[in-house]
C-alpha cells in the first residue's frame, strides 16, 4: 500500500549508514582463534556422485571442521565463490599451486552428509590443500567468506531498519497533513454550495453533459452571427464607396443611403445578438465549471479520506516489520553471526596418494 520510494536524502543517509557499518565491521578482519590438530591418518579425496575426477592437481592435505547451523552457505564450487575466497586476506597468501588447485579442481571445498550427521547441530566440511600451511590458510579464507556473508546480511537488516524508520516517519507526516487538506477541500465545497445546489455528484455530472452540449451549440450560433455581422460591415463599406462615386447623382445617392441605413440597423441588431450569445456562452461555461469543481472537490475529499484510512492502517504493519528487524538484530541467529567452528578445532589430515 505504501510506496517505498527512497528520496535522494534517504538514499544518502542509507549510503552513509552502510559505509559506517562496513568501517565498523570489516569482514576481512575476522580472525577466529582456532586450534589446529595434525593427524597422520590418511583421508580420501572425496568426489560427489555424478562428478568425473578431481582435477589435474593432487592435494596433499585436507582440513576437516564442523560449523554450527546457518540458514545457507554459498556454492563453494562456483567460480564466483572461489574468486571470493582468493580475494580474502588469507586467500591472497595461498601458494600458487593451491590457487591452481582451487581453480582447476572439483570438491576442493565440500560439505559432507546431512546436518548433524557427524556432530549434532553442525555441518561437516572438508577443505583440500596442497600443503599443511595452505590447509590452514584455506580454513581462514573459508571462514572469512562465511563471515563476510553474515556481515552482509547484517548490513541488509540495518538498511531495512533505516528504511522502515524513514517510511514510518513519512507516513505519520502524511497522516498529519490529511486532516488540514480535508478541511481545506471541505471549506471550498461548502462555499461552492452557496452558489450551486446539486444533491449529488451524479446530478452535477449530468449538468456538465448538458452545459457541454449547450456550449457546442452556442459556439456554432456565435460563429454564424459573427459571419453575418462581418458580411454586413463589408457590404456597408462597399455602399459608402459607391456613395462617393454617386456624389453628383442625388437620386442614386438617396437610394444608396436608404439601403446603408437599413444595413446599419441590421449590423446593430447582429451585434446585440452576438453579445447575447456570448453572455449565454459565458454563463454556460461558468455553470459547467462550477459543476466540475463540485465533482472534483467531492472526489478529492473522498480520496483524502481513503488515504487517511490507508495511512492509519499501514502504520501498525510497518511498526511490526520494524520490530521484527530490530529483534533479528538484537537476537541474531547464525545467518547474522560469524561462523562458529565446533570446539574451535580444525584437524588436518594427509590425503591418500592416488
Amino acid at each position: 500500500m505504501i510506496n517505498s520510494r527512497i528520496y535522494p536524502l534517504l538514499t544518502g543517509l542509507i549510503w552513509a549508514f552502510t559505509c559506517g557499518i562496513l568501517a565498523a565491521q570489516e569482514p576481512n578482519q575476522y580472525k577466529p582463534e582456532l586450534k589446529f590438530e595434525i593427524s597422520n591418518q590418511e583421508q580420501p579425496w572425496l568426489v560427489e556422485i555424478g562428478q568425473n575426477g578431481q582435477g589435474p592437481i593432487q592435494p596433499s592435505h585436507v582440513a576437516i571442521l564442523f560449523l554450527g547451523y546457518r540458514q545457507n552457505f554459498p556454492d563453494f564450487s562456483s567460480p564466483v565463490t572461489i574468486k571470493s575466497i582468493l580475494s580474502t586476506p588469507s586467500g591472497k597468501s595461498l601458494s600458487q599451486k593451491q590457487m591452481e588447485l582451487l581453480t582447476t579442481g572439483t570438491n576442493c571445498i565440500s560439505r559432507l552428509g546431512k546436518f548433524g550427521d557427524t556432530v549434532p547441530n553442525h555441518y561437516h566440511f572438508r577443505l583440500y590443500a596442497t600443503s599443511e600451511e595452505d590447509a590452514k590458510k584455506m580454513v581462514q579464507a573459508f571462514l572469512e567468506v562465511c563471515a563476510a556473508e553474515a556481515n552482509e546480511n547484517i548490513q541488509q537488516f540495518q538498511i531495512k531498519k533505516l528504511e522502515l524508520e524513514k517510511n514510518i516517519n513519512k507516513v505519520k507526516e502524511r497522516l498529519m497533513k490529511t486532516d488540514p487538506d480535508i478541511k481545506t477541500a471541505q471549506t471550498k465545497l461548502d462555499e461552492l454550495k452557496n452558489t450551486v445546489h446539486y444533491l449529488s455528484t451524479d446530478e452535477a455530472k449530468q449538468t456538465i453533459i448538458e452545459m457541454s452540449k449547450m456550449l457546442n451549440n452556442l459556439q456554432v450560433e456565435v460563429a454564424g452571427v459573427y459571419a453575418k455581422w462581418t458580411e454586413t460591415s463589408s457590404f456597408i463599406e462597399r455602399l459608402e464607396a459607391k456613395q462617393k462615386i454617386e456624389a453628383k447623382n442625388s437620386e442614386a445617392r438617396t437610394n444608396t443611403e436608404s439601403i446603408r441605413l437599413k444595413l446599419e440597423e441590421m449590423k446593430i441588431d447582429l451585434a446585440i445578438e452576438l453579445e447575447v450569445l456570448k453572455a449565454k456562452e459565458k454563463t454556460a461555461g461558468r455553470i459547467r465549471m462550477d459543476a466540475e469543481n463540485f465533482c472534483n472537490l467531492n472526489q478529492q475529499i473522498k480520496q483524502l479520506e481513503e488515504d487517511k484510512n490507508n495511512l492509519r492502517t499501514s502504520i501498525p504493519d510497518l511498526v511490526n516489520s520494524l520490530e521484527g528487524v530490530e529483534n533479528r538484530l538484537a537476537n541474531p541467529d547464525n545467518a547474522l553471526l560469524p561462523p562458529k567452528v565446533f570446539e574451535n578445532k580444525v584437524t588436518i589430515y594427509p590425503v591418500q596418494t592416488q
